[in-house]
Parts: structure tokens; sequence; C-alpha cells
């Protein structure tokens, strides 16, 4: 099409490189206005509302209280294995969770809620059985309680809380792979203040 529109290829690589670069340029813009938009929805949404305490059990029985956990960014995720969004979420979940599992002034926590079968140690079986399959490495902590506490509406729901302990962001439902841009930026900003 080049060669019979300008009647030789000879410029052909000029022009190529031009689109290019033209390509490159637009991706650059688009990618830098989307984490400006990223940026001013963090903003926006940031509060600091008092976190409820509480002490949950982990999959192996271990007691995690929430305040021993003050001085740390921690995310509380609230989840069910049937709930589609929250396995949509959890690969993300787990990428973030793998970039700060060796900083010791964050934690995440997937609080295991709203089963739909009976019985504590079948919903506890149930949860070992859906991580392992999935090989997801985040502590779970099996919850009855803490969501109602936490007026959770929906899952996945997730609480941000600063170091002070105090709910800095709420991320409701699964807003796709910029979840994690949005986790880490939240966490970033809290751990700098």
């Amino acid at each position: 099409a080049y060669t019979g529109r300008d009647g030789s290829d000879k410029n052909y690589s000029e022009a190529l490189n031009a689109k290019k670069q033209a390509f490159e340029d637009a991706i650059t813009k688009a990618g830098k206005e989307h984490a400006s938009e990223i940026e001013k929805k963090i903003k926006e949404e940031r509060t600091s509302k008092p976190s409820i305490d509480f002490t949950l059990p982990d999959m192996s029985g271990a007691p995690v209280t929430l305040s021993a956990l003050k001085g740390k960014v921690v995310v509380l995720d609230f989840w069910a294995t049937w709930c589609g969004p929250c396995k949509q979420a959890f690969p993300y979940l787990q990428y973030v969770y793998e970039t700060y599992r060796s900083n010791d002034n964050v934690k995440i926590l997937a609080l295991n809620t709203w089963e739909r079968i009976k019985g504590a140690d079948a919903i506890l079986e149930n949860a070992k059985k859906f991580m392992e399959a999935h090989k997801y490495t985040f502590p779970v902590l099996m919850d009855n309680d803490v969501v109602s506490q936490y007026n959770v509406e929906g899952i996945p729901t997730q609480f941000v809380l600063d170091k002070k302990g105090n709910i800095a962001y709420t991320n409701v439902g699964f807003e796709g792979p910029q979840m994690v841009e949005i986790m880490k930026r939240q966490i970033e900003g809290l751990l700098k203040e």
C-alpha cells in the first residue's frame, strides 16, 4: 500500500518509525493520565475512621489480634470461596502480598466469611482446600462476626488501615487489574505517613 501510494518504498522505514513513535507517545500519555486519575481518586477517598479491634483464628488455629498490628499498614480483605469477584481478585491480592511479604510494616489478611456451608470445621476445611488448590499463600483468618461489625454489605470488600489502626481506604468489589496499582499506591502512601 505504501509503495502504491508513494511510488516506492524509499521512505517507508522512516514513516514506520514515525508511526511507532507516535503510538508509543500515545501509550505513555494514556498511562500518565491513568496514573494521575488513580492518584486523584486515592487522595479523594482517604479517610480516617477508627477500626474495630478483633481476635480471629488463622487457618492453623493461632489467634491474630488486629490491635497487635498497630504501627503497620494492614489490609483486611473480606471474601468467601463461592464469591466470583473474590476469586477473580485473588491472583492480584496474591501479587500484592508477594510484593510486601518481606516488609515488616505491611500485613495482608484475608478474612473468610459468609460461607454457605454449615459447621466451623467444614468451613475451615473448605477454605484450606481452596487456598491449597489455587496455591495462594497470604494469611487467612476465619470470621463469622467481624464482617458485621465492619458493616460489610458485599464481598469482596477491603479495608486498608493506616499505621495508627484507622481505616484509611475502603475498596468494594473487584476493579480488575488496576486493583494492584490502587492497592500499592494506597499502601505506599500510608507507609510514608
